[in-house]
């Protein structure tokens, strides 16, 4: 079974003080005997850089039960081509209403990276999403059986 918590690895300062952040939380969970994994995406990358995912990847490799989804920007030339490859690493986050982009219009590019190194997508599902066009991205999705979404 797998129940998405949606958990996401960020600094002080993204939030108000009272959301937990940093590692902490993260640990939190783990400790719970019935938790298995943690997968989590970095907030970071939106106002630092795509190098924060560099961050987390090290977190991942120490952590037995913490494993990570990769923040990218799709819309920025090349993006794959520096992509880190950790076994740590399930996949790619979008964050499309975020970074203010339609899915739809990248989804192609992002579904052939995840083929191409056995990668998942996590996305938003569409409901009140306004850049997610879930109609549409289920027929892009439906090209790739191979890559979970």
């Amino acid at each position: 079974m797998v129940i998405d918590i949606h958990g996401h690895y960020f600094d002080a300062g993204l939030y108000p003080n009272w959301v937990p952040h940093g590692l902490t939380p993260l640990q939190n969970w783990a400790s719970n005997p019935n938790v298995s994994a943690i997968v989590a995406s970095s907030l970071d990358v939106f106002s630092k850089g795509i190098a924060e995912n560099k961050i987390l990847t090290t977190l991942c490799e120490t952590h037995p039960k913490l494993w990570q989804w990769l923040v990218v920007d799709p819309r920025k030339h090349n993006w794959w081509v520096n992509l880190p490859n950790n076994k740590k690493i399930l996949g790619f986050k979008v964050h499309p209403t975020w970074q203010q982009y339609e899915l739809t219009d990248y989804f192609n590019e992002l579904l052939e990276v995840a083929k191409s190194k056995k990668w998942a997508i996590l996305t938003h599902s569409g409901v009140a999403e306004p850049f997610v066009d879930i109609k549409k991205g289920i027929k892009l999705a439906d090209k790739y059986p191979e890559v979970p979404i």
